[in-house]
């Protein structure tokens, strides 16, 4: 008798795991469909939500059995200095594109000016050779 019990004790935690899984996975599609709206690639959505997945759990165990254990401190280190490295990286793309174009557009402001001059010059020379 008490082994039936453990069976359908067993069973019934199965099927909690089984529907955790499943509205894990999707809260996991949900927020990839997020990322790839704000226009972010599948493989860096992928792995952000994976790094968040592995971080939460690492910080979940590193609760339970304390973060001053070696193993535990490697596990969270381990999984979010990755995330935290995803959630800069966007930001500092933007900042090296915008300082890209603001020389790129120092480049053109001087381009033209001196293009003028050099129209002022041909302009002044049609006159004196008049």
């Amino acid at each position: 008798m008490v082994a039936g019990a453990a069976i359908v004790v067993a069973g019934a935690g199965v099927m909690v795991a089984l529907a955790a899984g499943v509205v894990a996975l999707h809260i996991a599609g949900i927020i990839l469909e997020t990322h790839r709206q704000r226009g972010f690639s599948l493989s860096f959505a992928v792995g952000f939500s994976l790094a968040t997945t592995a971080s939460g759990i690492s910080l979940g165990i590193g609760f339970k059995l304390g973060l001053l254990n070696p193993l535990v401190m490697l596990a969270v280190a381990g999984t979010s200095l990755p995330l935290a490295a995803m959630m800069i990286y966007p930001t500092l793309r933007r900042a090296r594109l915008v300082a890209k174009y603001r020389k790129s557009e120092q480049q053109l402001a001087h381009f033209i000016s001196v293009e003028r001059l050099i129209g002022i010059a041909v302009k002044l020379y049609g006159y004196c050779s008049n």
